[in-house]
């Protein structure tokens, strides 16, 4: 299972390439931001989901990503 969501992101990623993901951006901030290599990532306070920052430094260090998917 693990190789096809790599296989995935791998295809994606040769398709449309990007310099970072975000969920939400407000007023020059990001709920939550990943850079390209999913390495470094970044969490604000959020007016749209009212939410508190994600974790105890705004600035950390990815050690894991974990992709969901469903299927109709």
């Amino acid at each position: 299972m693990l190789n096809l969501l790599v296989s995935a992101v791998e295809s994606m990623l040769n398709h449309f390439p990007f310099i970072f993901i975000f969920i939400n951006s407000s007023r020059g901030t990001y709920g939550l931001w990943f850079d390209a290599d999913l390495y470094h990532g970044r969490t604000c306070p959020s007016k749209t989901f009212d939410n508190v920052r994600l974790s105890s430094k705004e600035d950390f260090i990815i050690a894991s990503v974990e992709v969901w998917t469903f299927i109709d």
